[in-house]
């Protein structure tokens, strides 16, 4: 018995021993991620400041997402995410403070490639949604966000814990975008606004976050359940097989499925996109038809 006991105890330790290296090795290549320094020069382009573009700014602020209050809120405060001793601090910041002084090029480094003003990266800032937004569109947003008055109650700092590096590491989610973004990448023009494929695709950017890069949507990896399990948008029968335009657009400007059910507001950030045109919800809508059907879940 006291044979097998210590070789136990030495399988325990040998155990613990390995735990303890790929948990330093996981921390040792978060870290790594965390302290990269990119050299982003930056885009150049306009801000308007007349009102009809602060008008149209704020309603892309609030329906490409920005403003929903599980980011950075309607008044631009920002929002506390989490706040838990292993998955850590992540907090969407305070625009009205964190953006104070920032030029266009810095708003395009923060924006489109996920950067700090140091060169390292933010952290959980969805940028590649963002990376193919055209300077028009990005342009109307900042001139909205600057005419917003200051709130003076910073968000706390990012401070992720050892699972959200994690979840990281194994592809969770993307806690570091900036490692994730082609820097060299240049943001296309947006194609005209209408109902056309094309527009459409340049719009379902802003989907693949929850939905996938395929859109066959599924849980998302290392997402706590209570966000539950974006929709497959393909044309899959796990999918819109079979649903019609008008059922889509009652998702997004309604929070109801084909079958009557309600969708959580804070599951699917409807409100938000029923702010979109006509014809954005009709462009998303065609482009959709023409992805690959997918099974729910492949992402």
């Amino acid at each position: 018995m006291k044979k097998w006991g210590r070789r136990a105890a030495v399988l325990l330790g040998a155990v613990v021993c390995l735990v303890g290296l790929l948990t330093g090795a996981v921390y040792g290549v978060s870290v790594g991620k965390e302290n990269a320094r990119y050299e982003v020069a930056g885009a150049s382009f306009e801000i308007p400041s007349d009102a009809a573009s602060l008008a149209e700014g704020e309603r892309l602020y609030v329906s490409r997402g920005c403003g929903s209050a599980d980011c950075h809120t309607p008044s631009g405060a920002g929002h506390l995410m989490m706040q838990d001793g292993p998955l850590g601090t992540i907090a969407a910041s305070n625009l009205t403070i964190a953006a104070q002084g920032f030029d266009a090029a810095a708003w395009d480094r923060a924006v489109r490639h996920g950067l700090r003003s140091d060169g390292r990266s933010l952290i959980f800032m969805p940028s590649s949604d963002f990376q193919n937004m055209s300077d028009h569109e990005l342009g109307l947003i900042v001139a909205y966000i600057r005419s917003l008055p200051l709130v003076a109650s910073p968000q706390p700092a990012c401070a992720p814990g050892m699972v959200a590096r994690v979840v990281d590491i194994a592809g969770g989610f993307c806690l570091f975008p900036a490692s994730a973004i082609d820097h060299a990448h240049v943001s296309d023009p947006d194609p005209p606004p209408g109902r056309t494929v094309a527009y459409g695709a340049y719009l379902a950017r802003l989907c693949t976050g929850c939905h996938g890069e395929h859109f066959s949507g599924g849980p998302i990896p290392g997402a706590p359940p209570e966000l539950g399990t974006p929709l497959n948008l393909t044309p899959d029968a796990t999918g819109l097989e079979g649903w019609t335009e008008e059922q889509f657009r009652a998702v997004l400007r309604e929070g109801r499925r084909p079958g009557g059910e309600s969708i959580s507001p804070t599951q699917m950030p409807w409100p938000a996109l029923a702010r979109m045109t006509d014809d954005e919800i009709g462009a998303i809508w065609l482009y959709l038809q023409t992805v690959p059907p997918r099974p729910e879940g492949s992402r």
